[in-house]
């Protein structure tokens, strides 16, 4: 899936800089099926990048997905 972010214009990052974060992210949102992509910003720049991954399970068959196990 292409992104289409752009850098705002009066940002004090380089052009290069820009350039990796963004294509870091374009990289953590393509290899997501289900999750999330944060991106950590520290006094106007990109500092950390983080993506979770969510697994999803089928229930088992006769199994009763919203009962707790048992302590």
């Amino acid at each position: 899936m292409p992104l289409s972010m752009s850098a705002p214009e009066s940002s004090s990052s380089t052009d290069p800089e820009i350039a990796a974060w963004l294509q870091v992210v374009e990289r953590k949102v393509s290899a997501l099926r289900f999750g999330s992509v944060q991106i950590v910003v520290h006094e106007g720049r990109v500092t950390q990048i983080e993506s979770t991954e969510k697994f999803r399970f089928q229930s088992r068959p006769g199994g009763d997905s919203g009962s707790k196990d048992p302590e």
